[in-house]
């Protein structure tokens, strides 16, 4: 009786998950998951929104409900970012590419309650408002 070396298994085991693996993402069964970083929120009308702060901006981007990037809902956003121990801060956050940015003003450490309101084009009143703690 001629066994098989236990490499030639292990190859033939990856060879066998790879293949399931691209089957699988083939037929776009691989579930789709919103970024890891930052807050997630799901939006009222479906979709999601994604907030983080990285290189001391506050970032907002926007997904659809199969959580892929979707482009800019709204032409611009304000944000009040509410430390516990100092002041708030106030930002407007206007688009760059396909997230809205605030300028460069969200210092250490990044543990604080925000308030951030969502503007179409062309409304004086936000579309939508979202309050919410980050890190959540």
């Amino acid at each position: 009786m001629h066994l098989v070396s236990l490499p030639t298994w292990i190859r033939i085991l990856v060879l066998v998950l790879l293949a399931v693996t691209a089957a699988r993402a083939e037929s776009g069964d691989l579930q789709k998951t919103l970024p890891a970083s930052g807050v997630n929120l799901a939006r009222a009308g479906g979709g999601w929104i994604n907030v983080v702060v990285e290189n001391s901006q506050l970032r907002v981007s926007f997904f659809d409900e199969e959580k892929q990037p979707a482009p800019l809902a709204f032409s611009r956003a304000a944000a009040r970012i509410a430390y516990t121990s100092r002041d708030d801060v106030r930002v407007v956050l206007n688009p760059e590419e396909l997230t809205l940015v605030s300028p460069r003003v969200v210092r250490p450490p990044h543990v604080f309650r925000v308030y951030l309101s969502l503007f179409a084009d062309g409304t004086a009143e936000p579309t939508e408002r979202y309050s919410f703690s980050y890190p959540n």
